[in-house]
């Protein structure tokens, strides 16, 4: 019709008479939207980091499948917390608000992929990925996940039916759409800065729903990704190629970078969903072994005796600690044989306590200031049994074994063991650095007897001896 109209108004110069040709009547449908708990399954079928954040920016922000295509990199303002939409629908330009939530999926993409100019570039790199990629970066997991296929600008009615539920005024939504009318897509409406920063994202809403686990203010894998470029500049002089595979599997646990399963409440009729991020379960991982850690404290509970206990701490010189740093194996073996030795020989003297013992040993290689400070904690039960096996024997209340005495075995058992087996350490260290480790004082090696731990019917007290 309109180009009928064209024809004969501009090209013909004629008359158009409106009411001369009717129009023909169109069918209104009402759009289809997804439920917040088909977001999510969506959101958790889509393991490819690229396509991830392609489909969590086109609902976060409600953009067409064009607009999520032009993206820039620099359209990504994290500091206003804006996403600038470059000449959408109509020509306009308009403002978006960045969702926090989104904020860090675009982040691991980004450390992923490296792209230079366009947020999402195609194969060659020079230009922008095109709608039809943004269609089948859809089409497998929206089947797998919710056993239909899904277009982007679904997600684009979906973002603004769960915005216009959740209370947000409709003339904002309106302005966050880019619609001229209401009823229209063709242009845009103004909507101050302040109105779109105070505006939630329907993506932080649905965050309470488990999309992304809750999680404390700072973790550890928080600090490691924020100096990552600083721990890349020194790798080649403080940090291993061991230590930089730790570091970079800590820092993906529990993201979207290693994938995820859905977990759904089978209590009742329920049902509620909630996507949960794979662990990357490495040994130094804190997050990955608080559970083992747990349990296995809980196990050690439960094999406490009704006796005091004792911590006793072995440590070594500052000079151990720098040959440490190089020969791990070796050095730490020597810690945990000279203590286990001299905790074993000393009970079982007759002039002591005379009694064969048991312990548990934790090493730690540094302080509460992460400065390397190799050293062993041990617990230790206030006595064990006697020589035929047949009594238990106690120690003295409040006084478990020597301070003195452990310290000069464990000095001298540690330094035997560290002469012959480690000749060729000592010939790659400077001869004043390896000949101080034999002159420390006695009182260097005495300070480990500490505190006494209490049983399952003592408490805790000062350790005298």
């Amino acid at each position: 019709m309109s180009a009928l109209r064209f024809l004969y108004t501009i090209t013909l110069g004629k008359d158009w008479e409106m009411r001369a040709i009717p129009y023909a009547r169109t069918h209104k449908k009402l759009p289809t939207v997804l439920t917040q708990d088909e977001v999510l399954r969506l959101f958790a079928a889509i393991t490819n980091l690229e396509h991830r954040a392609i489909v969590m920016t086109t609902y976060a922000a409600g953009l067409r499948a064009g607009e999520v295509a032009s993206l820039r990199i620099a359209d990504i303002d994290s500091v206003r917390v804006l996403i600038h939409v470059r000449q959408g629908k109509g020509g306009k330009d308009r403002l978006v608000p960045l969702s926090p939530a989104l904020l860090g999926p675009l982040r691991d993409y980004y450390r992923a992929y490296r792209p230079r100019y366009w947020l999402f570039p195609g194969q060659d790199g020079e230009r922008h990925i095109n709608s039809r990629s943004i269609h089948r970066s859809l089409d497998r997991p929206a089947v797998a996940a919710l056993g239909r296929s899904v277009n982007p600008h679904l997600l684009r009615h979906s973002c603004a039916t769960h915005m216009l539920e959740s209370g947000v005024v409709i003339r904002v939504v309106q302005g966050l759409l880019g619609h001229r009318r209401l009823s229209s897509t063709d242009c845009y409406t103004h909507v101050t800065r302040e109105q779109i920063t105070a505006t939630k994202s329907p993506l932080d809403l649905i965050r309470r729903r488990a999309l992304i686990v809750s999680r404390p203010p700072l973790e550890v894998a928080d600090i490691i990704r924020a100096l990552a470029d600083c721990v890349t500049g020194i790798a080649g002089l403080a940090v291993s190629a061991a230590q930089r595979r730790v570091l970079h599997r800590l820092a993906a646990c529990r993201t979207a970078s290693l994938g995820g399963h859905i977990q759904k409440c089978d209590h009742g009729d329920c049902e509620h969903e909630r996507i949960a991020y794979n662990s990357c379960r490495n040994r130094s991982c804190p997050k990955c072994q608080a559970a083992k850690r747990l349990q296995w404290f809980t196990a050690r509970c439960r094999d406490l005796l009704p006796v005091t206990y004792f911590h006793v701490v072995f440590t070594a010189a500052p000079q151990v600690g720098a040959i440490a740093l190089q020969n791990k194996r070796v050095i730490y073996g020597i810690l945990f044989r000279a203590a286990s030795e001299t905790l074993l020989e000393i009970a079982a003297d007759a002039r002591h306590l005379g009694a064969r013992i048991g312990f548990v040993g934790v090493l730690h290689t540094w302080t509460q200031t992460l400065l390397h400070h190799p050293h062993i904690h041990c617990i230790v039960p206030g006595g064990g049994l006697s020589p035929d096996g047949q009594r238990w024997i106690c120690a003295r209340p409040r006084f478990f074994l020597s301070v003195k005495v452990l310290g000069r075995l464990y000095r001298g058992k540690f330094l035997d063991y560290l002469g012959p087996p480690c000749a060729n350490i000592a010939e790659t260290l400077s001869p004043p650095e390896f000949s101080e480790v034999g002159r420390e004082g006695d009182t260097q090696w005495n300070r480990w007897v500490d505190l006494q731990l209490p049983g399952p019917s003592t408490a805790p007290g000062r350790v005298t001896g």
